[in-house]
């Protein structure tokens, strides 16, 4: 079972919508398979954001390739939209279902599963994974797109007072129900402006309070400054005078002198716990140590196989591009081969990574290039980055040895297919 990414959106082109809770993948797909059916859950695809390049890749868990919708034939992609459309309208009805139970927690829930389900290109966003739909860049709303969230039916006000209360049953762990519309559900309902004026006028005065507040907080703290003589507030005044001032004085003195002494003792802990800079002259790991990882991931070896290893928590990216193709983590099969070994994309970051691309058959005829490129250093300070690029085929072993110092692309070697 490998995490596959099926595809990849633009955050600038397709952003989260505005109206989309703050429910992540992993709730929602437990609260799916619970409440409709497991094949509900295994609906969504998983987000992964990737804020580095602002875009955001969809992964499924399957030991097989995902298929598109338009690279169906008719059949297939008759049942492959059936089956979408009996899924969609479960999670709808048990959308209404939420909604009718009232409580602002059940509207918002109700109101993300019917925005889930909406697409607004079939043929990009919905794919089979062996038969069954997986859909990607759900809860996504394109810039250009101005059409309406689904209308969410709610109880009126009357309804839910005479449900007498809020109901002790949760609809899943840790949501309650509300009997009074409030929140989204008051937002749905057309505005009084009436009742809207009368609160403006009865509240008017609250908007004062804070402006005197201040002005009290003002005068209440000028006053022991012996800054204002005023005869009525000379009670209030703490001021004693010379006294007073001499002893601020000494304080003030204490406080530098422990601040200077904080400052030195900061000065000497960071100079002990400082990281010595990291040198060129690290080396890579060795061919040894590239077959060894490897085997520890089980990766299976092809007719010709092009592995990069390196040491540290930095996300390194193996390019290989061919003719028109280009074979990388966003189009993992490409040029007759697959990327099937990815490392340091996400959780969890090895220390000891490796990412490899395999060609099971022969690779077509054309002229290859392989580079390396420095995705993300993972929060890890800047600093070279060694790495061993070992190439396979037929029986020969080509080793070839780089250091990445930047984020810029570094090609490795060319050859040619015949």
């Amino acid at each position: 079972m490998y995490s596959l990414c099926v595809a990849t959106t633009d955050d600038r082109e397709t952003p989260i919508a505005d109206d989309w809770p703050n429910l992540t993948w992993d709730r929602l797909v437990d609260v799916l398979r619970a409440e409709v059916s497991p094949e509900a859950g295994a609906l969504f695809a998983e987000p992964i954001a990737d804020p580095a390049r602002g875009v955001t890749h969809w992964h499924v868990l399957s030991p097989n390739e995902p298929k598109p919708l338009h690279a169906l034939a008719p059949q297939e992609r008759e049942a492959l939209l059936a089956r979408f459309e009996k899924i969609a309208a479960d999670i709808r009805a048990y959308a209404e279902r939420l909604a009718a139970a009232g409580g602002e927690t059940n509207l918002r829930l109700a109101h993300a599963l019917h925005t889930a389900v909406v697409t607004s290109d079939q043929n990009a966003q919905l794919w089979s994974l062996g038969g069954a739909p997986v859909l990607t860049g759900w809860g996504r709303r394109r810039i250009a797109t101005t059409a309406a969230a689904p209308a969410i039916l709610t109880r009126d006000a009357e309804q839910a007072g005479a449900s007498g209360g809020p109901s002790e049953r949760s609809f899943i762990p840790g949501l309650a129900r509300i009997p009074s519309p409030s929140g989204l559900a008051r937002r749905l309902q057309a505005p009084d402006w009436s009742s809207w004026r009368t609160d403006w006028r009865d509240s008017a005065w609250l908007l004062w309070l804070p402006f005197w507040l201040l002005i009290g907080a003002i005068l209440y703290h000028l006053l022991p400054a012996c800054g204002m003589d005023l005869p009525l507030l000379r009670g209030l005044s703490r001021c004693d005078g010379a006294a007073r001032v001499d002893d601020l004085d000494g304080r003030n003195e204490a406080l530098r002198r422990a601040v200077f002494e904080e400052q030195k003792r900061l000065a000497a802990l960071c100079a002990e716990t400082r990281p010595r800079a990291q040198t060129d002259n690290v080396a890579p790991p060795n061919v040894e140590k590239t077959k060894a990882r490897l085997e520890d991931n089980q990766l299976k070896a092809g007719r010709l196989d092009i592995t990069l290893a390196w040491d540290g928590r930095e996300d390194l990216d193996l390019h290989v591009r061919c003719g028109e193709g280009h074979l990388f983590f966003k189009q993992r099969n490409a040029c007759g081969g697959v990327l099937d070994h990815d490392a340091n994309v996400r959780e969890p970051v090895l220390d000891r990574p490796v990412e490899h691309a395999t060609w099971e058959s022969d690779p077509p005829p054309g002229l290859y290039k392989v580079s390396v490129a420095m995705a993300s250093r993972n929060g890890n300070p800047e600093r070279p980055v060694p790495f061993t690029l070992l190439m396979r085929s037929g029986g020969k072993e080509q080793v070839y040895r780089g250091v990445m110092n930047g984020l810029e692309e570094t090609p490795v070697t060319t050859f040619e297919r015949h």
